[in-house]
């Protein structure tokens, strides 16, 4: 019983030691056995070659360790493993191979061959079992038409990605990436990058902490402070998907969009964007801040619109719904507004309302001409209404079928009222309302000083009255059609986003 007990110990003792002999000796020119630091080793010389995990070794000289079943092999050393698309090959100065961990270490002038890819570094080690690497102390890697650089790297076979850490630079014919830190997985083809990332391509550079390519799908998400210019028009946001395919991009959080050339800031949460039509939508606190040397106009809307016009090289903003204009020379609200840059005209469309100092004008649309975010004329078409208060009593009021208003160094200076011309005009003297004018006519031209009526010029055959104020009705004051809305108007820029 013990002599089969003692068999059964011996079996399994001898099995599992020669399981872990996976350093087979193919051949050498010379071999030989002999001590070292009191362990056996053979000594191989001239075309070495063995055998590890289904790989072929070959080296000028190697020294073997039997019991340690570790190899130490120098000058031309080369590790071939798989065939076709799965070879790959690894050659340096020397290595270390430990045949009971499976792990190869190479060092000095490293180079790693598989079908697409070449590494270059002087420290690499592999795992032949998990076919998994890692590289350290710098290493250049050339992929298809892209070459990386790092200070780190790692290669896992099995699992189909790579990851480059540290100084990650990446050159390729189409753009130039530097990053912390790259993952990319070579069946999926996806790309994750981590850290401070700066990307140029030829129409953009883009700064972000995050980033994460698909190249099967051609697209493409950054995030963490993302910055990308793009020829002058700048865009900033939490984040950023665009989808190459579609020509279609998300933005969101903290938006903005920077045109110089336009002297054009658009601010926002969430945006759309399309290559074809050339267009971005932004909403969600979506307001454009439009500037110059002395003046700013900010403008808000539910939706912000900005397209490119081929014909005029120049972008068109439409803003939809409860919009509000502020200038500090104008304020406006309406239910929609068209700006075109092309001719610095603001198109004020569905209900809208303008205030000018102490002025209020109203109609179906207004269209402001401005240059240099100044305000040279005022168009009010259909219905239009202008109310200025003589004092907290009295209203001026003017109406007609069109009014243009002609301003001056942001002052009105002169009211052109065509067709179907109405007014009511109470005249002072010195210091008091001295009664009220009423006049009809088919024109009527208001000259204005110091935001005033100075005068009023009075064509066709007109009616009017000069009516002493005691012996005004209550119908007498207003003309149809009056409206004093001083508690819509933008005292201060924040007000546009207060809808009342």
């Amino acid at each position: 019983m013990r002599f089969w007990s003692f068999l059964l110990i011996f079996l399994f003792i001898s099995n599992a030691i020669f399981a872990q002999r996976t350093i087979e000796i193919l051949g050498a020119n010379d071999m030989s056995g002999t001590k070292r630091h009191g362990k056996s080793v053979t000594v191989l010389k001239g075309n070495v070659r063995l055998s590890t995990q289904g790989a072929l070794l070959t080296s000028d000289s190697a020294l073997f360790y039997q019991k340690t079943n570790t190899l130490d092999a120098f000058g031309n050393v080369r590790l071939v493993k798989g065939s076709g698309d799965e070879r790959f090959t690894i050659t340096g100065n020397s290595m270390f191979l430990n045949g009971n961990t499976n792990l190869a270490q190479v060092r000095d002038s490293v180079v790693l061959l598989s079908k697409n890819t070449t590494l270059k570094t002087n420290f690499f080690d592999y795992n032949l079992k998990s076919e998994s690497g890692h590289f350290w102390n710098g290493g250049i890697t050339k992929s298809d038409e892209s070459t990386f650089i790092s200070d780190e790297g790692f290669f896992y076979k099995q699992q189909n990605l790579v990851r480059y850490i540290g100084n990650v630079k990446i050159d390729n014919p189409d753009f130039k990436i530097t990053t912390n830190e790259v993952i990319h997985n070579t069946v999926t083809e996806i790309s994750l990058f981590k850290g401070k990332t700066h990307i140029i391509n030829d129409d953009n550079i883009i700064d972000c902490q995050r980033a994460y390519f698909n190249h099967k799908t051609d697209e493409t998400s950054f995030a963490g402070k993302v910055n990308l210019d793009n020829k002058g028009q700048i865009i900033k946001a939490d984040s950023i998907h665009y989808d190459k395919t579609k020509d279609l991009g998300f933005a969101f959080g903290h938006i903005q969009v920077i045109d110089t050339a336009q002297k054009m800031i658009i601010k926002g949460n969430y945006a759309t964007y399309t290559r074809e039509p050339n267009r971005m939508k932004v909403a969600d606190k979506a307001f454009l801040m439009q500037y110059s040397a002395n003046d700013t106009v900010f403008i808000h809307g539910d939706t912000l619109s900005s397209d490119y016009d081929k014909l005029t090289e120049k972008r068109i903003l439409y803003v939809y719904k409860h919009v509000k204009v502020y200038n500090k020379n104008y304020q406006a609200k309406s239910d929609s507004m068209v700006y075109a840059s092309s001719d610095s005209i603001i198109k004020l469309i569905g209900s809208p309302v303008l205030w000018a100092d102490n002025n209020q004008m109203t109609a179906d649309r207004i269209f402001l001409h401005t240059k240099n975010n100044k305000v040279e004329k005022m168009v009010l078409e259909s219905n239009p209404f202008i109310t200025f208060p003589e004092d907290s009593n009295y209203y001026n009021q003017i109406k007609g079928k069109e009014i243009v208003a002609y301003v001056n160094e942001n002052k009105l200076e002169k009211i052109d009222v065509n067709s179907n011309a109405e007014s009511i005009y109470y005249p002072k003297d010195s210091t008091n309302i001295i009664g009220y004018n009423k006049t009809e006519s088919s024109r009527l031209v208001i000259h204005m000083n110091k935001n005033k009526v100075d005068r009023i010029a009075v064509f066709g055959i007109p009616k009017a009255k000069l009516i002493p104020l005691e012996k005004l009705g209550k119908a007498d004051y207003f003309l149809r059609g009056f409206a004093w809305t001083p508690e819509q108007r933008p005292l201060k820029w924040s007000d546009i986003f207060v809808w009342n």
